[in-house]
């Protein structure tokens, strides 16, 4: 079962084309109020603090 997400997982993309492909596998969890919407790739992305 992972293995064909595992071939389908690259780079930013991730497994997203599985998923479209496989609807039935998705389930929508509601996270309201439990993040940041902010992207976070590198260490330059993170958050500074205040001087």
């Amino acid at each position: 079962m992972l293995e064909p997400v595992r071939e389908s997982a690259h780079g930013d993309v991730g497994a997203r084309d599985h998923l479209r492909a496989h609807p039935s596998l998705v389930v929508e969890v509601d996270c309201t109020g439990t993040g940041d919407p902010h992207d976070v790739d590198t260490p330059r992305d993170l958050p500074r603090p205040a001087d």
